[in-house]
């Protein structure tokens, strides 16, 4: 085994005892409310409960392993594209903006906790408070990564004429890379809050919890997941768009076949991305709706009924 296996190899050893770790705390912190009281171990002890302590646990794990990958993209970002450190200009300007995503998603979340029916389970603001600031720093992981990769995609311009496509394209993966773990993250915390509702209706006679409580969070968070990728977005297609004018100009006349340049160009249009019909671009648009797909599809699975 050669030192790329053996590092691999630690690296995914790591990452198990990480994921176990966030597991067995969430299976601790759970196990400790049920016995604060009769009351909440027999709300615990129910079966659409338990299907929601299940839900916690997966996002938990999910957190875990794509919090450890987006640290690691945040340094491999800068080590290839921030030789000189990352400046503080581009500090400040993440640094507001992360204050204003989060500032708009939490203001938000507080709305949706206020519309939660009371249930017998000790602790609940505690625990309730505890997932909310772990959520928001790996999503703001997830949000910093989109806005780091759109900071280095003008290196693009400065690279060897040779380079340019390569770099290009590598930077487009990890923004890909990034939005879906964005995605992942906002539409399993739809999925759990779907498995709340169903354990409160299941175990609280008389509650109150609309499913277009769901509709409505799942469409806002869509709705921010697409205003914190948006800026990226025109940066690529900008870069994207004189990347193909370079690579593939209009041709003089009489110099090339209409059709074969025109065949051309739309083919590299397809693989810069730039098309909004390709399958890359739809894609992208799936990972932004997760949110609100995510609420529909917990309400039709049957997970928040």
């Amino acid at each position: 085994m050669d030192r790329t296996d053996e590092a691999q190899g630690r690296t995914g050893a790591a990452l198990m005892l990480v994921v176990l770790g966030a597991v067995l705390l969430t299976t601790g912190v759970l196990a400790l409310q049920g016995a604060a009281s009769q009351e909440s171990g027999a709300f615990l002890r129910n079966d659409r409960t338990m299907l929601w302590a299940v839900l916690l646990c997966v996002q938990s794990a999910l957190w875990a392993v794509l919090g450890t990958s987006l640290l690691r993209s945040h340094g491999r970002i800068r080590r290839r594209h921030f030789e000189d450190g990352v400046g503080r200009e581009l500090i400040g300007r993440l640094a507001i903006s992360i204050v204003v995503i989060v500032a708009l998603a939490s203001a938000f979340a507080l709305i949706g906790a206020s519309l939660i029916p009371e249930y017998p389970l000790a602790h609940r603001s505690i625990l309730r408070a505890g997932l909310s600031a772990v959520g928001f720093f790996v999503m703001a992981l997830a949000i910093t990564g989109m806005w780091l990769v759109e900071a280095s995609v003008g290196s693009v311009r400065d690279a060897p004429p040779e380079q340019q496509l390569a770099r290009y394209l590598g930077l487009r993966g990890e923004l890909h890379d990034v939005l879906g773990a964005a995605a992942a993250i906002i539409g399993m915390t739809i999925l759990v809050g779907a498995g709340l509702r169903g354990a409160i209706l299941d175990a609280v006679a008389g509650a109150r919890f609309p499913a277009e409580y769901l509709l409505y969070y799942g469409a806002y968070y869509s709705a921010l997941l697409a205003l914190a990728y948006s800026p990226a977005h025109v940066a690529f297609r900008r870069v994207g768009l004189e990347l193909r004018d370079r690579l593939q100009p209009f041709p003089s006349a009489g110099a090339q076949p209409w059709a074969q340049w025109y065949a051309d160009r739309k083919a590299l249009e397809s693989l810069l991305e730039l098309n909004l019909s390709n399958s890359r671009a739809l894609q992208t648009g799936l990972a932004i709706a997760t949110p609100v797909l995510g609420s529909a599809f917990g309400l039709l699975l049957g997970i928040g009924t």
